[in-house]
């Protein structure tokens, strides 16, 4: 078993950006942590690493580089210097000394869930689960070896996670990752009471055993920001145990960045790598949203910063040739039509006036910008009954097929920006920017890492990204249905501060599309009706978890269908105003049971019992026939089949 091989750096500009990034950072090789090693909180941690990993959490890393070093030297464990080669950066060496000592040791659970725990590092998640589940194959009661499979499951946005961890919670509370799992969970899915209840577990087990407490102040700090809270006292506590001590900002970014709230995570992640400027997975994730916003330059430096230092993760590489790829792209800049603003459209919520911040005059509708530069904004004001120029759109196409399709984009994008600027009561504050790739693959790169994301379209804040025609075979998606639900996101996120649910704005999407979009019409797939005839559709203060950690094989696609068809409810009883008033009061901080309250008057458990009376009536008569379509469905396969 070998450590996977580093890929080639992909960009060459890229490294140009790192020698100068490099230079300026002037660390000891020493701190040049690659393939960071996490806490290790198992009891069976080598007392000779002890020391060393005490001025290692305290951020005294020459000292502990020192101590690592002369264990290692002393030391004739070949999984303690395995350790000692993982603190110093060594992978390699770490990678050869796990399998000298499994050779010597080839019974041993213990090294083998150590040795995954570097594979989970190296992003390398399936070496990494083969090796938990052989530790549990030797001792099935070996709780570390658990938790490894449960750190798996968690990356990969698996229920299964949270199910390891109930086990092993009640069979021993006092296993303290048990509990950061639990509260990682929670926050993923809102949940900051529970979250903080796990955390205040955990921090009593550190005290008690004396382990390191840095990752219960990040994901305290983490539950703050979710609550608005963006001055933590976690912050300073985790600052003043290590005063270098990254993720105590990066590990808030991460929720933000779920959430879809890309502006606070890049300046929460701007400061990680301020404070700890060889934490190489802040310096990825601040590329790729820097990406995110159309900051390309920016973005490309970072990366390849992230590459220097870690040339294992494949979303780094992948997006690094994203980058290289965007020479074979224009950047036009066409301009939406006047408006007269009514009374009653909002500019205010969420507002922020060009990517960097500055605007200009708009440009000729005709102009381009250089590939992978940005144009600069259109000036906007904002007066009811005034004329007014709004924001305009920036369309990154391939340029062997912008020449066929910039006219038919910019239309979609004007007409879709029309009808929900009037629908929504929202005036848009920045250009919208639109990429459309020819290679799936490319755009599949671009929303990496993302739980409960479609694969046809994305929407981050003002940038929308998708296949173009060509990106999929004929038939199997329209592409201009998929950018008139992505516009939609635009309005819905920027109107609420990137505040709203993601039912909720996956429903307003898939209503527009519905009820507006150029391909009109309620399209049910088979496997939501059955879900619907089975009774799985979540109750509307749930219906998150459904897109983040789905139960069952395309639960996703249900929540989607579900939460449109909740959406047309709404607009259906409450007119296009309740689904405005909602929008409001997610704007305003509300949660989905507050929103539901202020904007329909009503509490979420009636509205779940009108939305039941609604599919009852809508969709009787179709769920009375599903079994006999099937039936023949079954019949004309197994004819075919004769």
């Amino acid at each position: 078993m070998n450590l996977r091989a580093p890929a080639a750096c992909p960009a060459q500009a890229a490294m140009a950006a790192v020698a100068m990034a490099a230079s300026a950072l002037a660390l000891p090789a020493a701190a040049q942590s690659i393939g960071a090693q996490p806490f290790d909180y198992s009891p069976d941690r080598d007392p000779a690493l002890q020391p060393c990993d005490e001025r290692y959490h305290r951020g005294e890393r020459a000292e502990a580089a020192a101590c690592y070093t002369r264990v290692s030297a002393e030391s004739l464990d070949g999984a303690v210097r395995a350790e000692a080669a993982w603190r110093l950066g060594d992978l390699q060496a770490a990678n050869a000394f796990f399998r000298t000592a499994l050779e010597l040791d080839p019974e041993s659970f213990v090294i083998r869930e150590r040795w995954g725990r570097l594979f989970l590092a190296t992003h390398q998640a399936d070496e990494a689960a083969r090796l938990f589940t052989e530790a549990l194959e030797l001792n099935e009661d070996y709780t570390p070896a658990r938790l490894g499979i449960a750190a798996v499951a968690l990356g990969r946005f698996e229920d299964r996670a949270r199910t390891i961890v109930e086990e092993v919670l009640e069979g021993d509370g006092r296993h303290i990752e048990a509990h950061l799992i639990s509260a990682r969970l929670s926050l993923e899915n809102g949940g900051v009471d529970a979250a903080r209840e796990a955390l205040d577990a955990a921090l009593d087990i550190a005290d008690a055993q004396d382990l390191p407490p840095l990752e219960v102040y990040s994901l305290h700090a983490a539950a703050d920001v979710l609550q608005g809270i963006t001055t933590s006292e976690w912050t300073d506590r985790a600052l003043a145990y290590n005063p270098s001590y990254g993720e105590i900002h990066a590990t808030p970014a991460y929720y933000y960045l779920i959430n879809r709230r890309y502006r606070e995570a890049v300046e929460l992640l701007f400061e990680a790598v301020r404070i700890q400027p060889d934490l190489w997975t802040a310096h990825a994730e601040l590329g790729v949203n820097l990406f995110r916003q159309n900051r390309v330059e920016e973005a490309q430096a970072h990366l390849a910063l992230a590459y220097q230092g870690d040339p294992f993760s494949a979303q780094t590489v992948n997006t690094l040739r994203l980058l290289d790829s965007l020479e074979n792209f224009v950047v036009l800049r066409r301009e939406l039509p006047e408006r007269e603003v009514g009374a009653g459209v909002s500019t205010q919520v969420g507002a922020e006036v060009g990517t960097e911040g500055e605007t200009s005059a708009v440009v000729s509708a005709e102009t381009s910008a250089a590939p992978g530069e940005t144009a600069p904004p259109g000036e906007t004001t904002a007066v009811s009954g005034e004329t007014t120029t709004p924001p305009g759109m920036l369309l990154r196409l391939h340029k062997d097929e912008a020449p066929v399709i910039d006219a038919y984009v910019t239309d979609l994008v004007a007409d879709s920006v029309q009808a929900f600027t009037e629908r929504y009561q929202f005036e848009l504050q920045e250009d919208v920017v639109v990429e459309l790739y020819p290679e799936h693959d490319d755009f599949a790169v671009r929303t990496l890492g993302l739980p409960g994301i479609g694969l046809l379209g994305v929407a981050f804040g003002y940038l929308v990204a998708m296949d173009s025609p060509s990106g999929s075979r004929e038939g199997e998606f329209h592409w201009g249905t998929t950018l008139w639900h992505e516009i939609a996101h635009i309005f819905t996120l920027e109107a609420t501060g990137n505040l709203v649910p993601r039912w909720f704005s996956e429903g307003v999407s898939v209503f527009e599309e519905w009820s507006t979009g150029p391909l009109p019409g309620r399209h049910i797939p088979v496997r939501v009706l059955e879900a619907m005839a089975d009774d799985r559709f979540l109750p509307v203060a749930e219906l998150d978890g459904g897109f983040m950690r789905p139960t069952y094989e395309g639960q996703v696609i249900v929540s989607y269908t579900q939460a449109g068809l909740l959406c047309q409810y709404i607009a259906r009883e409450w007119g296009q105003q309740g689904l405005v008033d909602m929008l409001n009061g997610f704007a305003d901080g509300l949660s989905t049971a507050g929103a539901i309250r202020e904007g329909l008057g009503v509490a979420p458990e009636e509205l779940d019992r009108g939305f039941r009376e609604f599919l009852e009536v809508e969709f009787r008569t179709t769920l009375d026939g599903l079994e006999e379509w099937r039936e023949y469905t079954r019949a004309t396969y197994e004819a075919l089949d004769e």
